[in-house]
Formats: C-alpha cells, sequence, structure tokens
C-alpha cells in the first residue's frame, strides 16, 4: 500500500484526467514513473472510488457516494 501523500496525488491525477476527457494518467512517485491507460469512463470511476478507499483506509475515515435513483413514474 502507498503512502498518503502519493495517493492523494494519484487521485488527484485520476480526478484532473477524468475532467479533461482522457483516458490516460502519468504518475510520478519514489519509485519513478508509469502511465495507466483506461478502456473507458467506468473503469477510470472506478480507480478513483479505489484509490479514495485507501486514502479513507489510511485516514480512518469514510467514504461518501452519492446515488441518483431516478423513477419514470411507473406504479
Amino acid at each position: 500500500m502507498a503512502d498518503l501523500a502519493t495517493l492523494q496525488a494519484e487521485l488527484e491525477a485520476l480526478k484532473s484526467a477524468r475532467r479533461g476527457g482522457e483516458h490516460s494518467v502519468k504518475y510520478e512517485g519514489p519509485k519513478g514513473s508509469r502511465e495507466v491507460v483506461f478502456k473507458s469512463d467506468k473503469e477510470m470511476a472506478a480507480a478513483i472510488a479505489a484509490t479514495e478507499a485507501e486514502i479513507a483506509a489510511l485516514t480512518g475515515s469514510s467514504v461518501v457516494r452519492t446515488i441518483n435513483v431516478r423513477n419514470k413514474g411507473w406504479s
């Protein structure tokens, strides 16, 4: 498991790339640099969620997710 600073930097890089519509992220870390290419936005969202969960585990907090459910009026 990575340290908190590394995870936070990776999370920011993931979020920034996703906001920009990119599907690849480059990480610069203590072990060198690496590039990850995601096949879809869904895969990138999963990586963001996993990184947030790792940060929560390190800090002892919880991850809050909001899920929007829409009803089309069916009874």
